[in-house]
């Protein structure tokens, strides 16, 4: 009967009860070297690991503090002008515009600014963001932390070492997760969500559908690891019924269906009512930004490879394990490993992006990471085999220093510049202010220009102006006319160009952006002079600042 009752135990994965050790009278319980205070309890393993992912978050996010990116100034003024009382708006008094690709990522900020009472100014806002999305990662790197713990584990209950060094020297190295934590965009709040969604547990699907609803480019993503989840978890409950064990018979197709539309529908659910919303705001289901910005798909496989060589994580896929993990768990790592391989494909598709530190592939990342552990626990023999074990450990190791390597390599190349960008950008804005205050002004980068400002700013690329958007041309090479620069009442304009070049051959510089070789030639015929030069602190390139003395003639308008 005993023999049984252990079968039994095993079958159901509970733990087989020993006999009962009645501690002596008047002892504490616990050996030498436990506290024996009354109320104290020993961290669990997922405490530790979640204080251990903390800790090793840590650093790149703070030595990459400074950086951010011009885009970031855009949410934070729409969040401005929501505190301000103007709506969400980027120009104060343009139109309602969604500026940005997660739909509500203003609203987001002015909240959380308003909580805290911070200043409703621009540079307040963007302030509130960088804070609150730092805090989202070391969120998301606790989570994953304590995640890492219990992969390392492996199916023995033993903690193996050196899965678990692997993950932590993955997650040490990689800098584009501490760079974008505190860049003010959504980025760390996506991959917060996306960590929570990497392994099965309660909310997993409605993470996964948030996450998505912000990024579109995530919605593949999402679905093939809900539904490829939950597919395998149908099957291998149906088969563990069939199999005389204790298990929990889904009930055929209708069963099936059962488990899977609700699911589906938390998944799906949130992209669907951002797309119905912008509809009903702005009469077009997706972000502005998937207007502005073409995709290009030879930018987008190079995009991919720099971000299998570069982000880090992936080099610890790099092995024979993965398949087998991914086949003896399909349930769990084989639906992550699809929904990744699914998500480089679309990265591909979207033409990736222009942004430093592979900001679509970040949110990703922390689950690579989970990938990557229960690999080297399997290469280092926690998979219940020991083939291989010679070689595992050097190749698991290998893998790991590649990732490291990796983030060392991006550190090196672009590390000082990276942390000083919200420096520089500061100086610019300073440098521009004499110039720029009070005009309507035109530009490609507007988070700064518009810093400067203080007014309206028509954006060349097309990221908050519809009109421009829908023009022809890539992100940069928009083909503006002159007659729009009129019809907007524009005084001033902002083009980066080569440093040095003559000013009176000003329209005839070497530009950055092609939209600015286009329209500077038109600039000039409609009276637009050269005022003065922003050198871009860190490169060869400078803004220079063309501004209109009095508002152009019909006759020059039409030449």
């Amino acid at each position: 009967m005993d023999s049984e009752a252990r079968s039994e135990d095993r079958a159901r994965g509970r733990p087989r009860e020993g006999p009962r050790h009645e501690e002596p009278a008047g002892r504490a319980p616990g050996g030498p070297g436990q506290n024996s205070r009354p109320g104290w309890k020993r961290p669990s393993p997922a405490a530790l690991g979640g204080a251990l992912g903390v800790l090793l978050a840590l650093p790149c996010a703070l030595w990459l503090w400074g950086f951010t990116v011009d885009d970031a100034l855009i949410p934070a003024r729409v969040a401005a002008h929501l505190r301000q009382g103007l709506g969400p708006r980027f120009n104060p008094g343009g139109a309602l515009t969604d500026a940005v690709t997660p739909l509500g990522f203003a609203h987001w900020i002015a909240a959380w600014a308003s909580l805290v009472r911070a200043e409703p100014s621009l540079f307040g806002s963007l302030a509130v963001a960088r804070g609150t999305g730092l805090l989202a990662w070391l969120g998301a790197a606790g989570l994953l932390g304590a995640d890492l713990v219990q992969v390392a584990r492996g199916r023995r209950g033993t903690l193996a070492l050196g899965a678990l060094a692997v993950g932590a020297f993955g997650l040490l190295g990689c800098v584009p997760l501490g760079a974008w934590a505190g860049s003010g965009l959504e980025t760390p709040w996506v991959a917060l969500c996306c960590t929570w969604a990497a392994r099965p547990r309660r909310g997993a699907s409605l993470a996964a559908g948030l996450a998505a609803a912000w990024r579109p480019e995530l919605l593949p993503w999402a679905l093939v690891l809900i539904v490829a989840r939950t597919f395998f978890e149908v099957r291998e409950g149906n088969a563990v019924a069939e199999s005389g064990r204790s298990g929990y018979a889904v009930g055929g197709a209708r069963g099936a269906l059962g488990r899977l539309l609700p699911a589906l529908a938390a998944c799906i659910g949130p992209a669907l009512v951002v797309a119905s919303v912008r509809q009903l705001w702005f009469g077009r289901p997706t972000p502005l930004s998937a207007v502005a910005k073409a995709p290009d798909l030879d930018h987008g496989l190079i995009y991919c490879l720099g971000v299998l060589v570069f982000s880090g994580p992936w080099w610890l896929l790099v092995s024979r394990w993965t398949w087998r993990v991914a086949r003896d768990e399909p349930g769990t790592w084989g639906a992550l490993a699809a929904a990744l391989g699914v998500h480089l494909a679309a990265l591909i598709v979207a033409g990736g992006d222009w942004m430093p530190f592979y900001r679509l592939a970040v949110p990703v990342l922390p689950s690579v990471l989970l990938l990557g552990v229960a690999v080297a626990g399997a290469a280092l023999g926690e998979g219940g085999t020991r083939r291989g074990s010679r070689w595992g450990p050097w190749a698991a190791g290998l893998r790991g220093a590649l990732a490291l390597s990796a983030g060392l390599l991006l550190l090196v190349g672009r590390g000082e510049d990276a942390r000083r960008v919200l420096e520089r950008r500061l100086e610019v804005v300073a440098a521009a202010r004499p110039l720029l205050a009070g005009r309507t002004v035109a530009a490609v980068d507007v988070g700064w220009v518009a810093a400067a400002s203080g007014g309206d700013v028509l954006d060349l690329a097309g990221v908050t102006e519809p009109r421009v958007a829908a023009l022809p041309g890539g992100h940069t090479t928009k083909r503006v006319s002159g007659a729009l620069l009129v019809e907007r009442g524009v005084d001033a304009l902002v083009l980066l160009a080569q440093q040095g070049w003559p000013a009176e051959e000003w329209p005839r510089a070497r530009f950055r952006y092609g939209v600015d070789a286009r329209l500077a030639p038109a600039a000039f015929d409609l009276g637009f002079r050269l005022e003065g030069r922003v050198p871009l602190p860190g490169t060869s390139w400078e803004y220079l600042v063309c501004t209109l003395p009095e508002r152009p003639t019909a006759q020059a308008v039409s030449r």
